[in-house]
């Protein structure tokens, strides 16, 4: 043998390379076959009739996920239906404009505009009101108060603003940044127009808080702001010499040079040397599409006036992407020009278009300028809503317990949610509106945020004006039958939840066992008795398997932690120990954690085998296909990723991010991930909608009826949230910012950091003027005063 392979060494390589295969395959069929055996479900449909799990003997199901249910024809229950895609199909630019920052002799901010109320803190500024001759101005009612704003690179600046003091001898400092101060003493007559000199500092480019501090205890009123670049030469008669310093700028009158950048209908007007700057996420398969028009104030002072397109990114310089220059001929109407901002999609970017060159009185007109998309959706004109709706709650269920939200972790084991994620609509940033279950469920049950509605803490009760959703399906349609099957405690009539159901089970407030099993037990029997599943209905099922105590049968927990232990962790103490542990009572050692976190994958296991119980029920009624299935979790538990453990105490995605799926395979047949953030209290309106039913006029929530049938939006929505006396968290898209007071603030990129542990408010400055500019202008229009 050894002279064989020593006269045909290719002989030998080729059986010396089968040989290792051999060995490959050999070893994978045993890894393969010990990760199986320690992964493995319970059998979910085993030979025998039943399975017994500790005190009750449950029937058992066939595995939901083998079976798909197929989309079932219209038939005649279709009904037509008129769906608006243009929101996903384009974006004018001219819709933008009041998020954009606009240029004329620099950046003007008019303070009784839209745009100025999306940069400004609406309990820093008294909101815009109208003088006799037409202008809108706006009083400061805290010192200091501040804008948000982006200045291009610049040599020096030196900003103007027109201004009434609210008191005799009144000074107002100016501070750009953190970086650079001066303050203008404010004259007795109305509306001067002062300057205050920031060249000393250099160049003050890139995003700024610019924030105004007022002396005495009357507030000064603000006409409009322009910062201008020190391009434009100012006599130095009228500054005060550095080596004065510049806390006492003298005070002067200027008229203002120009009128501002306007947005016309279906038009963007750039004057010449002015621009328009747009901050955005960008949205997937897209490009920049307008027309232009080229107008000259004077037709025989012709001047070379070109268009520049630019984009820039966090940390990154702007790119130019178009560049046209214009010559003698002017008014003409050019044919439609793009850039492509595929490469852009879903990053935050800063889209520049500048007039540059020029006469002064020229100007550029960007014609039906818009972001367009390249592939917009496929929308059904036709749609057969569901005969039925029923909500799934899986109380403290963390977004990354379900596959779709972390697809490459197979630590844990929910088939049946994993199932219907698979084949339906799964929202992927479902923010919860409240961080415990009282607020959280309170939203999805009004469409409100619960601080609208005083519902916020253990012992409030709803405002009168509140309308709960089985109240409005009795107003509305009383033929649809309504049924509450709940093991929460506060979700009770107790705690501000009277509503008028048809049926209605608390096993807590009942005091009777609270599983899931023990729902479905109260609920089936009674459904089969009086024939409910012939009629339309609509049911709220919460379940709390997966909150504290962590208590899953033995069978669940073996399959997370099947070797012995004697720990600190005892399952129907665990509420008791995570209190202990953010005490600082209790020291966990890594093993004491592993315990813990598999008592809770098991509990979120057991309540995943409910879920394809409930789904095989429905399907034996015959009733699947007709009924819109929801699943949901309030809120999720923190096991110490922020030094704290269990809910209600932070803003993080740990507690605030859940997972959300609506399967209906015969109203939505293409199953779908939503990347947009979304607000969960958005399922209120949507389930109405569904039953036909118009939500009311008090409604906050945005339906998440459009996503479902596959409208995205290009101008991300925001996602908000608050903890009570705590601060606020806004999510776009993938981007979270946490607010704690009016200057603490925290920002995230949840693609890359999932758990939130770097904070990127200094090293994103496009990112976070993008994401506070959000925040302005949501709390403008929903923060409570």
């Amino acid at each position: 043998m050894q002279r064989l392979f020593s006269r045909h060494p290719k002989i030998t390589a080729a059986v010396l390379t089968l040989v290792c295969l051999a060995a490959l395959v050999a070893v994978g069929q045993t890894l393969s076959y010990s990760y199986a055996k320690r992964f493995s479900p319970p059998p979910l449909h085993p030979e025998q009739g039943s399975t017994e799990v500790g005190d009750v003997a449950l029937p058992a199901p066939p595995p939901f996920y083998e079976t798909p249910v197929p989309p079932a024809p219209c038939g005649d229950f279709c009904r037509p239906i008129a769906l608006n895609a243009d929101a996903s199909e384009r974006l004018p630019l001219t819709d933008l404009a009041e998020w954009a920052d606009f240029f004329q002799d620099g950046l003007l901010l008019d303070a009784g505009s839209a745009n100025f109320q999306k940069r400004a803190d609406k309990h820093e500024w008294s909101g815009p009101s109208t003088l006799a001759d037409g202008r809108t101005v706006q009083k400061l009612t805290k010192r200091p108060a501040a804008v948000d704003v982006w200045l291009p690179p610049a040599d020096g600046f030196f900003i103007e603003v027109k201004a009434t003091a609210g008191e005799p001898g009144q000074k107002l400092t100016l501070d750009l940044g953190g970086e650079a101060k001066a303050t203008v003493v404010l004259g007795q007559s109305d509306w001067e127009t002062y300057f205050a000199d920031f060249r000393r500092f250099g160049d003050l480019s890139g995003y700024r808080r610019l924030t105004f501090s007022p002396s005495g205890t009357r507030w000064p009123t603000i006409d409009y702001v322009r910062i201008r670049p020190s391009r434009e030469p100012i006599s130095d008669a009228n500054f005060r010499a550095p080596d004065a310093g510049l806390d006492a700028a003298p005070s002067f009158v200027r008229p203002v040079a120009s009128a501002p950048i306007v947005c016309e209908e279906k038009a963007l007007i750039l004057p010449a040397s002015g621009g328009a700057v747009f901050h955005l996420i960008a949205p997937a398969h897209t490009r920049l599409i307008w027309r232009t028009r080229v107008e000259r104030e004077d037709a025989k002072r012709v001047e070379p006036i070109s268009l520049r397109v630019a984009v820039a990114e966090d940390r990154l310089p702007a790119r130019n992407l178009h560049i046209k220059v214009f010559g003698a001929k002017g008014g003409d109407e050019r044919l439609a020009e793009a850039v492509d901002l595929w490469d852009y999609a879903g990053k935050p970017i800063r889209l520049e278009l500048w007039a540059e060159g020029g006469h002064p009185g020229d100007r550029l007109v960007l014609l039906d300028a818009q972001i367009k998309n390249d592939f917009p959706p496929q929308l059904p004109t036709v749609w057969q809503p569901p005969k039925n709706v029923i909500l799934f709650l899986s109380d403290t269920l963390r977004w990354d317990k379900i596959r779709f939200m972390k697809p490459f972790d197979n630590t844990i084991i929910t088939p049946n949610f994993d199932s219907i994620a698979s084949q339906g609509v799964a929202f992927r940033n479902a923010i919860s509106q409240g961080n415990w279950s009282k607020p959280s469920q309170a939203a999805i049950m009004s469409g409100r945020y619960p601080w609208s509605i005083n519902m916020e803490t253990a012992k409030s009760e709803p405002t009168t004006d509140t309308l709960l959703i089985a109240d409005a399906i009795e107003k509305a349609r009383p033929d649809v039958v309504t049924g509450s099957y709940s093991s929460n405690g506060y979700v009770s009539d107790a705690f501000g939840f009277d509503q008028n159901w048809d049926y209605s089970r608390n096993m807590v407030r009942e005091n009777l066992a609270n599983r899931a099993e023990y729902l479905l037990k109260a609920m089936v029997p009674v459904w089969e008795r009086d024939k409910n599943v012939e009629k339309p209905f609509f049911v709220w099922f919460g379940t709390v398997d997966a909150h504290v105590a962590y208590n899953p049968r033995e069978m669940y927990l073996k399959l997370y932690d099947p070797e012995p232990y004697s720990g600190v962790v005892v399952p129907v103490k665990t509420a008791f120990l995570l209190l202990d542990i953010k005490q600082g009572k209790v020291q966990m050692s890594p093993r004491d954690w592993h315990r813990l976190k598999s008592l809770y994958n098991g509990s979120v296991t057991y309540n995943d085998y409910q879920f394809g119980r409930l789904l095989e029920q429905l399907r034996k009624w015959d009733i699947l296909d007709e009924t819109a299935v929801i699943l949901i979790s309030d809120h999720g538990d923190e096991f110490w990723e922020h030094k704290g453990t269990g809910h209600g105490h932070s803003l993080y995605d740990v507690l605030m991010r859940v997972p959300l799926v609506i399967y209906y395979p015969r109203g939505f047949p293409k199953p779908r991930v939503v990347e947009e953030a979304v607000e969960t209290m958005g399922l209120y309106p949507a389930m109405l909608e569904m039953l036909g039913i118009a939500p009311s006029a008090k409604t906050q929530a945005k339906s998440l009826l459009p996503f479902a049938l596959g409208i995205e939006p290009l101008w991300s929505p925001a996602a908000a949230t608050r903890m009570a006396g705590s601060g606020y968290m806004i999510g776009v898209k993938n981007w979270r910012l946490i607010l704690k007071g009016s200057r603490k603030m925290q920002l995230y990129d949840t693609s890359s950091d999932p758990y939130q542990h770097h904070d990127l408010i200094h090293e994103r400055p496009l990112a976070m003027y993008f994401m506070h500019r959000r925040w302005i202008a949501w709390q403008r229009e929903y923060r409570p005063d």
